[in-house]
C-alpha cells in the first residue's frame, strides 16, 4: 500500500522515474537485481554456516584429544609424561593409505589406532622432540591431520 502510493507519486512528480517505469525491460532489471541481492545473501549465509560447522569441528577435536587424554589417565595411574608418544586426528575422509604414508614421512610408528574420538597414538623416533613431531605434523601435513598434541600422559609410574 504504502510503496504503491510511492510509486505513483514518484511517477507524477519526477520524470526520470516515469519514464524508465514505461520502458519493457524495467521488469528485468527489478527482478534481476532481486535475484542477484538473493544470491549474495545466500551465499553470505552459507558461508556462515560452513565457518560455524568448521569452529564446531575444530572443537570437538580439541574435546576429543582431551577426552583420550583423561580416559587415559582414569585407566591407569599414569605419573610420568612420555616424551616419546604424541596424540593426533587425521581429517575425515582421509585414507588408510594416506595416513600410513603420513606417519611413514614423519617417522612415527602407531602405538594405538583411532578410538571412538577418532584419536590415534603414536611413538617418535628417539632423535626427535614430541614438540618437534607435533609442528611438523602441523606445518607439513596439514591437509591430512586436523590436530596433533604432545602425549603428557602416557607413562606407567614404576
Amino acid at each position: 500500500m504504502v510503496l504503491n502510493s510511492l510509486h505513483k507519486a514518484l511517477t507524477r512528480s519526477n520524470g526520470t522515474y516515469a519514464s524508465w517505469h514505461k520502458q519493457p525491460v524495467h521488469m528485468v532489471t527489478h527482478w534481476g537485481a532481486f535475484a542477484a541481492v538473493s544470491i549474495i545473501v545466500f551465499t553470505g549465509l552459507l558461508n556462515q554456516i560452513n565457518t560455524s560447522l568448521a569452529e564446531a569441528n575444530t572443537l570437538y577435536t580439541a574435546q576429543s584429544i582431551e577426552a583420550l587424554r583423561l580416559n587415559r589417565l582414569m585407566a591407569s595411574a599414569y605419573t610420568e609424561p612420555n616424551q616419546q608418544q604424541i596424540l593426533f586426528i587425521f581429517k575425515k575422509g582421509v585414507s588408510s593409505v594416506t595416513q600410513a604414508k603420513v606417519l611413514k614421512r614423519q617417522g612415527i610408528v602407531l602405538v594405538e589406532g583411532t578410538n571412538s574420538l577418532g584419536v590415534m597414538v603414536g611413538t617418535i623416533a628417539s632423535s626427535d622432540t614430541p614438540e618437534e613431531a607435533v609442528r611438523r605434523l602441523a606445518d607439513m601435513e596439514s591437509d591430512y591431520v586436523s590436530a596433533a598434541m604432545v602425549d603428557y600422559i602416557g607413562v606407567k609410574s614404576r
